[in-house]
Formats: structure tokens, C-alpha cells, sequence
């Protein structure tokens, strides 16, 4: 009941789920709430049996495995959900006990509440927002193309790949060429962290 009312009070929120070791519990063990729809309403589904699939096929099970190998809370790369064609992001907290990990909460989120925001976003008359991963990859940009290197889509914004690898906070401001405009770029990181 808890998940399903954070869920339900989650602007986006498209699935919720706490699933548990493998290893020490069952294959199945946990649970999973979803919209079959992006309309639908939150419904309570089987569990993904992980016996069923590779570690590594991080499509079907990335969600569990990448946060518990990367042992912090993570944002997963949006990516489209094969069962209900849904873009959505995902954020998933491992669970530990002691030095043992016990499973792992989650919530996926429809990528269009997060573009439609950065859509409507305006800085100053002619500003505009949009987003990277750490990669310096696009993940959404009104004009450039979802997984663009953004070296490669201007040499000018060099300075601020560099700036990204550096895992900078993001206090300086840039100045680059985009279609013979000269442009100013600040950029903001966000990181999440769970006690």
C-alpha cells in the first residue's frame, strides 16, 4: 500500500517495486507495481523472475544489477520499457544489511514529464535548457538527436566535455558557436545520495 500511494503521488511515476537477493530468497521474491498504460492505473504484476535471464542482459534486469554493482543509489539511462512502450527513467537504491546486499526499491518514471519540463524551460529571451548524462551524451536537446556525442555535434563545447569528465560541479560559464550564434552555457549536476 505504501508504494502503490507514493507512486500514485508521483508526478510520472510509472512503475514501483522492492525486490529482494536472489541469491538468498527466491527468483521472485518481492514486488511490482505498474500502468499498463501511461493512462492506466497502478496494478500489481508478477515479479520479473531473474532465473530467467543473464546478469548482464541489462535490458530485462539492469535495473537491479547496475545500482547494487555501482553500490550506491542510481539514476539509470532512460531507455524504452519493451512491456508497456514507455521512455521512462529509473531510480533504484540498493538495500544493504551490514555488508550484504538484501535487494534493492525502485520507481520508473515516464521520460516525457521530465522533456515536457525542460521543453517549457526558458532562460532569459533566447536561453533554453536540456540535458547530458555524465557521458557528455545527449539525453534530450530540442534539435540534437537522443545519444549524440556532444564533441561531435559542436568542437566548440570541447571546454565543457573536459569540464564533465572532471566531474566538475558545473560553476563556470562556457562560450561556444551553434549554428554561427554565439552562445554562453552553464551547466548544473545533479547527483543523488541516500543515508
Amino acid at each position: 500500500d505504501l508504494a502503490s500511494n507514493i507512486a500514485n503521488n508521483t508526478d510520472g511515476a510509472v512503475g514501483v517495486y522492492a525486490r529482494f537477493n536472489p541469491e538468498i530468497w527466491s527468483s521472485t521474491t518481492g514486488l511490482f507495481w505498474s500502468k499498463t498504460s501511461i493512462n492506466g492505473s497502478f496494478q500489481r504484476l508478477p515479479p520479473t523472475d531473474f532465473s530467467k535471464y543473464s546478469k548482464d542482459d541489462v535490458e530485462r534486469v539492469g535495473w537491479y544489477y547496475i545500482p547494487i554493482e555501482n553500490g550506491q543509489a542510481t539514476w539509470m539511462e532512460p531507455y524504452l520499457n519493451r512491456n508497456i512502450y514507455i521512455y521512462m527513467i529509473s531510480y533504484v537504491i540498493p538495500i544493504y544489511l551490514d555488508e550484504t546486499v538484501i535487494g534493492i526499491v525502485g520507481m520508473d518514471i515516464d521520460f516525457d514529464v521530465i522533456t515536457d519540463l525542460l521543453s517549457n524551460m526558458s532562460v532569459y529571451d533566447s536561453g533554453y535548457a536540456f540535458l547530458v548524462n555524465q557521458d557528455a551524451e545527449i539525453m534530450f536537446h530540442k534539435e540534437i538527436e537522443i545519444g549524440s556525442q556532444m564533441e561531435k555535434v559542436d568542437e566548440s563545447l570541447t571546454p565543457v566535455v573536459r569540464e564533465l569528465d572532471k566531474e566538475s560541479s558545473g560553476d563556470s560559464l562556457f562560450s561556444y558557436q551553434w549554428q554561427d550564434i554565439d552562445k554562453k552555457w552553464h551547466f548544473e549536476v545533479f547527483q543523488t545520495e541516500c543515508a
